[in-house]
């Protein structure tokens, strides 16, 4: 099965149908959603907070104002054998109160390269929201890419731990493990999953071949910037003429704020929210704001300009683990107090094999437990949460399998994959303070998201 033909069975069905055969009651009660496409690599999450937003009171009226109450987070590894994709593995797209923040460049330009020797950005890795190396270039030629490979596969899967659901990406082989020429990493995995309200947390641990040199490794996220007169015209008329332009500002090392203009699903009305995105990792890194924009003119005459945001570590390193907590408020629904601390949680974060950090969500405490794996003292994997609010027991007599139930046979999951693949900061806080267009894009992993914005209910 190729992408396009799967693309077109989506295309292809029935949407008026489907859409008269759902209810407003459907879509109004949505409860909170995790879903994790194996087959597509895709992931899920979104969380419904009614009465956010003074567009969401009209929800009634026009069911796609719904969103204006939600936050949702999208995130991707789709195969890039797949036609009509791009090197972006592990990029994501967070969306809260009607507005994108964390933006994907989308579909800009078709190359005629393999694509990590293309000279568009939009089609290599540092054109997206995940992991990068700049040294990472093709015979070290400017504007090319090799920190993920063509035609390498990763996995996306759904994980649970201690009363947490996570999308667990498996980035290893796209990241060059099995690549003897381009390979950069031995390991990288991603980690998402929700923390309640408004508040998402991405985790990523990794750690570079022996043969690669320590270098700068970092991770790169993105927004939308318009040109001054649009950014005018927009401030001018209350939105009348749309912008989906955001502001970002640098708080401190280890805490950004992003701000759009205009709700992105209304035009006239000026966004009423903001989002904090909070960083730290194992190792010293910091925030940083690239000065200079990207621009370039996408394959339908449009001219596109985006500002890139990166976490850089402070030295040249091998491994790290780094976590980032992304929160929004508007001015009815109140920031969730965060901190992020590298610290003991448990009394195994004193071992020499174990690494610990600790996030506080208003008055909870989580701790996150990772584990050397490969026995060199290098890449550790996520191994335990700790949540004070899980019981284990109640999740053992919830999860009691159907002696009949077959849905789970997993020589059918099996089948379905293969025909897919066929075609920190030592003792430093980073915390909140009380600041007071749009549904994702990007090759299958827009189209995906696009349907689920607009359409919640489908799924």
């Amino acid at each position: 099965r190729t992408g396009m033909r799967d693309t077109l069975k989506v295309l292809a069905l029935d949407w008026i149908d489907i859409i008269d055969g759902c209810t407003n009651e459907e879509a109004l009660n949505l409860l909170d959603e995790f879903k994790v496409y194996e087959g597509p690599r895709l992931g899920l999450i979104r969380t419904p907070l009614p009465g956010s937003t003074f567009v969401g009171q009209f929800s009634n009226e026009t069911l796609g104002f719904i969103q204006a109450d939600q936050v949702m987070f999208t995130i991707g590894g789709i195969a890039n054998t797949q036609p009509h994709t791009e090197l972006d593995f592990g990029s994501f797209v967070y969306t809260a109160f009607g507005n994108r923040i964390i933006y994907d460049m989308g579909y800009g330009e078709i190359g005629s390269k393999p694509r990590y020797e293309d000279s568009y950005v939009d089609n290599r890795p540092d054109g997206h929201n995940t992991l990068n190396v700049p040294a990472a270039l093709y015979n070290d030629q400017e504007n090319t890419n090799v920190v993920q490979i063509e035609g390498a596969l990763g996995t996306v899967t759904e994980l649970s731990m201690s009363g947490f659901k996570l999308v667990h990406l498996d980035g290893s082989v796209v990241y060059g493990r099995d690549d003897e020429e381009l390979g950069w990493f031995t390991d990288f995995h991603r980690y998402a999953t929700s923390l309640g309200g408004s508040s998402f947390l991405l985790i990523d641990s990794f750690k570079l071949k022996a043969s690669r040199p320590k270098t700068s490794v970092e991770e790169y996220f993105h927004v939308a910037q318009r040109t001054q007169v649009e950014i005018d015209a927009a401030l001018g008329d209350g939105c009348n003429t749309q912008t989906s332009h955001v502001y970002v500002d640098l708080v401190d090392d280890h805490q950004l704020l992003f701000k759009p203009i205009c709700m992105g699903i209304k035009k006239g009305v000026m966004s009423e929210m903001t989002s904090t995105m909070y960083g730290i990792s194992k190792e010293d890194g910091k925030f940083v704001i690239e000065e200079e924009d990207i621009t370039y003119v996408d394959r339908l005459g449009a001219d596109q300009q985006w500002k890139r945001m990166k976490y850089v570590p402070t030295n040249d390193l091998r491994a790290d683990i780094r976590l980032f907590v992304i929160s929004a408020n508007t001015t009815n629904y109140e920031y969730q107090q965060i901190s992020l601390r590298k610290q003991s949680v448990d009394p195994t974060c004193s071992d020499t094999d174990i690494e610990c950090f600790q996030i506080d969500v208003d008055d909870t405490q989580y701790g996150f437990i990772f584990q050397e794996t490969n026995g060199d003292g290098s890449f550790m994997e996520l191994i335990d949460i700790v949540n004070p609010n899980y019981d284990p027991q109640e999740t053992i007599e919830e999860e009691q399998p159907d002696a009949n139930d077959i849905s789970n046979n997993t020589d059918d999951n099996e089948d379905e994959n293969e025909d897919y693949e066929m075609d920190g900061v030592d003792s430093t806080e980073s915390k909140s303070g009380n600041n007071k267009d749009d549904i994702p894009t990007s090759g299958s992993l827009s189209l995906m998201a696009s349907l689920v914005a607009v359409f919640p209910w489908i799924i």
